[in-house]
């Protein structure tokens, strides 16, 4: 594979056969990964690594959405937990701890994380699994499904096959065909409540016949735009299907159309879901439709019809008789109950202008069946190729909105790494200078946050907005100031001579830096005496040890709604004040996380009004990503060390 030309150098028919080979060595390295991380490894190791939760019970459990069950697991003593390598909406196992002796881990129930707390998980499961797992201490991890690989390479496999229309958007979407200028721009109503360059995006969007691109970097209102996008097509009379890589990215997606008041169709399980986007849930209409009601009537007669005992003790003749009877009279009630079920859902998608979900699910029952005029993928920078591929066979044309600056696909495999699967479509696209519109005036950074990632990911072309350019945490506060440790938007603490230097928990693969954690904390305290609510500020770090550090040391911080969280995690996301502790502080020049530019762009983009970058500028600082950062705090008077510091002495070693 190795000495194959990596999917960048290639073009249509020639790329999309290379894709699955590189979904199964993907496929394969996940499985790899799974297996390796619990050989020969202790129960307490895997825990350090966010590959389980042991002495788990139920703490409460009560009926959930969609005829689900959901159950709290914590801790007996309600101790925070470890971290757990799963997002909400994953696929999870949960079993009696007994299961964890045994490589097949019997007696395993399969459900989906629907929350994860400081101090416990809330799961959904099948009623009948949950009554399965007894009373005794429990263990949860991780699980890992095969449906997206089989869809992802169910559209290799179309694409390859494709003809018509979808042929020809597969062509121009993997550089076989350049796209086609787009019309006139159409005026906009409603301009309004757009910046220039939205309204630039949303009017070339709309005029794509082929495709587009939103290039949105952090705080401008990407998912707002593809919103008003959707608005303005339904407008022209088109059907849309709006696709993101996540649940989460989906259900943004969907939440900025409701308050657009647009009617949007969410489709996915009630569990990946976002509560407050239940009443727009195909299970919820099709539950709510006339048709529905008369088979859950019918579905109740059936149930007394079946529960009722013979009428009379007649000649075993005409008993027998009349049990045929009652039989047949079942089978017609159930089989009239099931046609109305299927009628009241094929209504329902049938009147929907708009369906929100994810690239997979866009890929099954009931999405596939149905056609639309316009595609929307939001987080189109965060989709391989092959899960990209997924809803093409439904629509005319596309239009991707995302940041290759940001986050990249997950890829496990190094070789399909080097194969090229982590290279998007939407980054593909912008590198060859397809139809598109960069979002320049953001809405979330003070300008002095601002002013590093523009430099250095965007040009200098981002422009803050009038409301955010320079607000201050003295505005947030609402008062004066009196710590001026904390009066600058922007810092780079430096710990190098502290003597603060990484290790790894025993067992464990991933780094933490106990010193680091400790002046964190110290930080977040000094903020709250300030005045600033635990709920307006994060605590971000690259690495789970070092997450599960900073938990430990913030446990009542966490408890009283501060975030301690991977970079990952953070994505999409936003506080007041941030911290960043990079972590890595060793004397071999081991940065790691630190000259990923995408993700440190991602860590840097998450505070509005306050940002404090932790680490030892003599390790971050031997290369690319992290020397720019340093350099930039120092042109700016924002680069500090760690002794200078008020409470400095109270976490030094």
């Amino acid at each position: 594979m190795a000495a194959m030309a990596p999917l960048d150098r290639l073009a249509g028919r020639d790329l999309l056969e290379r894709l699955p080979a590189l979904l199964d060595a993907e496929r394969r390295a996940e499985a790899d990964q799974q297996q390796a991380a619990r050989a020969g490894r202790s129960l307490a190791a895997q825990e350090a690594d966010g590959l389980l939760n042991r002495h788990l019970h139920v703490s409460a459990d009560d009926p959930g959405p969609a005829g689900l069950w959901r159950l709290r697991l914590a801790r007996a003593d309600g101790a925070a937990l470890p971290p757990l390598d799963c997002d909400p909406g994953a696929p999870i196992s949960v079993a009696p701890a007994a299961a964890l002796a045994e490589a097949t881990r019997p007696g395993a129930v399969s459900g989906v994380l629907e929350r994860r707390e400081a101090t416990a998980l809330s799961l959904l499961v099948d009623a009948g699994d949950a009554e399965d797992l007894g009373s005794g201490p429990l263990a949860v991890w991780p699980a890992s499904s095969g449906v997206t690989f089989e869809r992802a390479r169910a559209a290799v496999s179309a694409a390859l096959e494709a003809r018509g229309r979808t042929r020809e958007l597969v062509e121009v979407l993997t550089g076989a065909r350049p796209p086609r200028a787009p019309s006139a721009a159409p005026l906009l109503e409603d301009a309004a409540a757009l910046h220039a360059t939205q309204q630039a995006a949303v009017a070339h969007a709309l005029g794509a016949p082929d495709v587009a691109l939103i290039h949105g970097p952090p705080g401008t209102g990407k998912t707002t735009t593809a919103a008003m996008l959707v608005l303005h097509a339904l407008r022209a009379g088109e059907r849309v299907l709006c696709c993101a890589a996540s649940n989460t990215g989906a259900d943004e997606l969907c939440r900025a159309l409701t308050r657009l008041d647009v009617d949007a169709l969410r489709v996915g399980h009630p569990a990946r879901v976002d509560e407050s986007l239940h009443p727009c849930l195909l299970q919820e209409r099709v539950h709510a439709h006339p048709r529905y009601q008369l088979a859950e009537e019918l579905f109740r007669n059936a149930r007394r019809l079946r529960a009722s005992g013979n009428p009379s003790r007649r000649a075993f003749r005409d008993a027998r008789a009349e049990r045929a009877e009652k039989r047949a009279e079942l089978r017609a009630m159930m089989a009239d109950a099931r046609t109305y079920m299927a009628q009241a859902e094929q209504d329902v998608l049938a009147r929907a202008r708009v369906v929100c979900c994810t690239l997979t699910v866009s890929g099954g029952p009931p999405v596939n069946g149905l056609s639309f005029d316009l595609l929307v993928l939001d987080e189109a920078s965060q989709a391989t190729i092959p899960l990209a591929l997924v809803p093409l066979g439904r629509v005319e044309r596309a239009v991707l909105v995302g940041d290759h600056q940001q986050l990249p696909p997950t890829v496990v495999s190094r070789e399909a790494e080097r194969g090229g699967l982590g290279v998007t479509l939407f980054e593909r696209l912008a590198q060859s200078g397809a139809p598109g519109t960069l979002l320049t005036c953001q809405h979330r950074m003070h300008r002095d946050l601002m002013a590093f990632p523009s430099a250095r990911h965007y040009g200098g072309r981002l422009t803050a907005a009038p409301a955010v350019a320079d607000r201050t945490l003295q505005a947030v506060l609402g008062g004066t100031l009196a710590d001026g440790e904390l009066a600058a938007p922007f810092g780079f603490i430096d710990t190098a001579g502290t003597g603060w230097v990484e290790d790894r928990p025993e067992g464990g693969s991933s780094v933490r830096n106990p010193g680091e954690a400790a002046l964190c904390a110290a930080l977040v305290r000094q903020l709250v005496r300030a005045g600033l609510a635990l709920n307006q500020m994060g605590v971000i770090a690259p690495y789970r040890a070092q997450v599960a550090e900073l938990a430990a040391r913030l446990a009542d911080e966490v408890r009283g709604g501060l975030e301690v969280d991977t970079v990952d995690a953070f994505q999409g996301r936003e506080k007041e004040a941030i911290l960043v502790s990079l972590t890595r502080s060793n004397t071999a020049g081991e940065v790691g996380f630190v000259e990923d530019a995408r993700r440190l762009n991602v860590a840097l983009t998450r505070a509005r009004v306050w940002l404090r970058v932790l680490g030892d500028g003599a390790t971050v600082g031997v290369r690319a990503e992290g020397a720019a950062l340093l350099a930039h705090a120092e042109a700016t008077g924002a680069h500090v060390s760690a002794y200078a510091l008020e409470g400095f002495a109270e976490v030094a070693p």
